[in-house]
């Protein structure tokens, strides 16, 4: 069990400098809106994970009228300590490192230290393209098989170069099938690498998404997850020889697991149309708890549970079962939560024994 203990803040989005020091079990951030409680979890998230939650580029994270941002955080188990730090400035490349050694490739820091962000801002796996979903499948399985982020991102430039053979036969007027043979050889291997191992992971996490569903509904609803992929029912290279005419008038590869999607039901239909807020909410919640328990049982280790605005558009009784699924369940240790008041949060958390520390954050500033 590692946790986070202490985290250093620099010029991060809205805070221009904090020194924060963590419980062991539950800490909860409180405060109006706007005050920056998510960029506290932004933050740790970044040390995680190497990146934002939420923003693409790092400049966006840099504190308005600075060129520069640095974070800095201390995690512990009961035999080592280790020091995560990242500092950008615009301009240059940006630097994370463990233990004063420098990655470097990101790849190479993801799954050290899992954690897992559930945010408003996730309604947008249900309600948005099938991109969204792609990434966050690929994000969570990266953090538990090292070789899949080589793999992906082989796939990835392969097809970059595949699409731009098709524009220029197009724009030339003319067609090699041996040039484009070249590539099909290449991505066919990678994709039917990752293929399986979303496959055999979708199978997993399905399984521990309902089980958790089912928990924090008190049955309520009978939900699934699918697996669509062009590569479910056909061979990848029989698939790509069969749409090699249609890539060519689109000029672009039309079959792969770029394709791929994930299908979101219940009571076999979709959630996005048929689910309220709060059955969303509570859907996207039985998601991420699954991830955790996925990465668990993949690396042994306990994610960091990120929760942000968590008790929005919940119920009484859900917000009751997901305090006694997060204070209970072995599966989580170190949890972040935010909410605007603080009594609210004691309230919904009163039935919990858990140690809580608390955190009040407010116009540039943050007590505890």
């Amino acid at each position: 069990m590692t946790l986070l203990s202490e985290i250093s803040i620099r010029q991060f989005k809205n805070h221009q400098e904090a020194l924060l020091q963590f419980g062991s079990k539950l800490n909860c951030f409180t405060g109006k809106n706007g005050m920056g409680k998510t960029n506290i979890l932004d933050a740790i998230h970044y040390l995680c994970q190497g990146k934002s939650y939420f923003n693409s580029t790092d400049k966006e994270l840099i504190l308005h009228t600075k060129d520069q941002f640095k974070l800095k955080g201390i995690f512990k188990n009961l035999e080592e300590k280790h020091q995560v730090e990242c500092h950008f400035q615009q301009g240059k490349r940006k630097s994370l490192s463990k233990d004063g050694i420098k990655y470097n490739k990101l790849s190479e820091h993801l799954g050290q230290f899992p954690c897992v962000m559930l945010c408003p801002d996730d309604n947008i796996l249900i309600n948005g393209h099938s991109d969204e979903r792609r990434r966050f499948l690929d994000s969570m399985i990266a953090q538990i098989d090292k070789s899949y982020v080589n793999t992906l991102s082989n796939y990835n430039k392969v097809l970059m170069q595949r699409n731009s053979l098709l524009k220029q036969f197009y724009k030339r007027n003319y067609f090699d099938k041996s040039e484009l043979e070249v590539w099909d050889k290449q991505i066919v291997e990678s994709g039917n690498i990752l293929h399986a191992k979303r496959k055999s992971i979708i199978k997993e996490l399905s399984a521990l998404f309902e089980f958790y569903y089912q928990k924090l509904s008190n049955n309520a609803e009978q939900v699934s997850i699918d697996y669509k992929s062009q590569l479910n029912e056909q061979d990848f290279q029989d698939a790509l020889s069969k749409s090699t005419e249609k890539d060519k008038i689109l000029q672009r590869t039309n079959v792969g697991i770029h394709k791929d999607d994930l299908v979101f039901n219940i009571n076999s239909y979709p959630v996005r149309r048929f689910g309220s807020q709060g059955q969303q909410k509570s859907f996207l919640a039985a998601l991420k708890f699954a991830q955790c328990a996925l990465t668990l049982k993949h690396t042994g280790k306990k994610s960091i549970l990120l929760l942000d605005d968590l008790f929005d558009k919940l119920d009484k009784n859900r917000t009751e079962c997901i305090i006694n699924l997060i204070t209970s369940d072995d599966t989580f240790d170190q949890v972040f939560i935010t909410d605007t008041s603080y009594e609210n949060l004691s309230l919904s958390l009163e039935s919990s024994d858990m140690p809580l520390k608390h955190f009040e954050v407010g116009n540039s500033s943050i007590s505890y």
